[in-house]
């Protein structure tokens, strides 16, 4: 085990961390898990760092008990300048604050294992389903038939095509045609849940051949009631454009997101990507960003939120199911949810279409007409 050097060369990355084991405050080696959870350290200085750490669990005095909170619980912690406090964001929504002392944060990393002293933390982000940048979610509705529809991601969060929804050619291959207000792709709330993650990006090629009100094109919740995020590209009201835009749920009743007029052509390939990193709710349209809306301080580095039952909409809405302009009419294609926010490089790398769907990088084109059907493995930042 290593533990990570000062290094005059390299002062940002490395600062405030020692070359010896630091100070345990009287406390025993936390417990470690065998197989290490997907976090992010942001140190005092604002480098980052990602990786695995082995670390089961932490102790939290609060001003009534101690506890001992497993880490796969924790959303995020955070630590006060002065270090007199420590900040607990849970997956369930609640958040814990007192005093902890931790022993130095194992992290895995791409060049082996290192000791990260807590004093030099600002904030640690937990990742408890896949790696930082893990793919959770890929629909690429390739399959030859039936109404199911795989995830090819590897999570298992397969989906199943509902109503008239169904499979036609496009540019990458095939999608799904959406013409009815009954018609979707649901993935159920048993098989997908994003409560308590940090990040999201979210990620779908879609072509419009008639304006709604609305077009939701993806859309978590249940009968009522929002989920994790929604994700609209507008439409036709009262004669006139309707906006679209991208928003995620903080709270019960807390979302933070932006509309954007509307863009979309009827016609015309786009992709939509929607981030979310703590800071700020970003979309982007085929690459390049369009809107950008920071979370209020109280809210900052929530994590998402959704109650029990929040089902998975692709092509109209999931909370209003009633309503009969909440759909799209055209076809949704390549549909990608990931669990940390990408770069603005990693979405370049995810689009890479004309409006035809003619794939634009790198030359020479393979073939015309077509784009990638394998998506990008992004590696944790290290």
């Amino acid at each position: 085990m290593r533990t990570l050097r000062r290094n005059t060369l390299c002062p940002v990355l490395l600062a405030g961390l020692a070359a010896v084991a630091w100070p345990q405050s009287g406390r025993a080696e936390a417990e470690v898990a065998e197989e290490g959870l997907p976090v992010a350290v942001t140190l005092s200085d604002g480098s980052r760092l990602r990786g695995t750490t082995p670390l089961r669990s932490v102790d939290l005095q609060t001003t009534y008990a101690e506890l001992d909170l497993p880490l796969a619980k924790v959303a995020r912690i955070r630590f006060d300048p002065r270090r007199e406090q420590a900040s607990f964001d849970l997956i369930n929504g609640d958040t814990l604050t007192g005093v902890c002392f931790p022993p130095p944060l194992p992290l895995d990393m791409l060049f082996g294992r290192i000791l990260v002293p807590f004093e030099h933390i600002r904030e640690l982000r937990v990742f408890p389903k896949g790696r930082p940048g893990g793919l959770a979610l890929h629909f690429t509705f390739e399959e030859e038939k039936g109404n199911e529809v795989e995830d090819r991601s590897g999570s298992g969060h397969h989906g199943v095509l509902v109503g008239e929804a169904r499979r036609v050619e496009t540019p990458g291959g095939q999608g799904v045609q959406i013409t009815q207000p009954s018609s979707h792709v649901l993935v159920p709330a048993e098989t997908l849940s994003v409560r308590g993650w940090s990040e999201l990006t979210v990620a779908v090629r879609f072509r419009l051949d008639r304006y709604t009100t609305y077009g939701r094109v993806l859309s978590r919740g249940r009968e009522g009631r929002g989920g994790g995020f929604g994700l609209s590209v507008g439409g036709v009201y009262g004669g006139r454009p309707y906006h679209g835009g991208f928003s995620v749920r903080l709270g019960p009743d807390q979302s933070v997101g932006d509309t954007v007029p509307r863009y979309a052509e009827l016609g015309r390939w786009y992709q939509a990507v929607g981030v979310y990193d703590g800071e700020a709710v970003r979309l982007y349209v085929d690459g390049k960003l369009v809107s950008s809306t920071d979370v209020p301080d109280k809210l900052r580095g929530k994590p998402l939120h959704e109650d029990d039952g929040t089902d998975l909409f692709i092509g109209r809405c999931a909370t209003r199911r009633t309503w009969r302009d909440t759909h799209i009419v055209g076809v949704i294609d390549e549909v990608a949810i990931f669990d940390r926010a990408l770069t603005e490089v990693e979405i370049g790398e995810l689009h890479h279409t004309d409006g035809d769907g003619s794939r634009l990088e790198p030359p020479p084109p393979p073939p015309p007409h077509s784009w990638p059907r394998v998506m990008p493995r992004f590696p944790p930042e290290g």
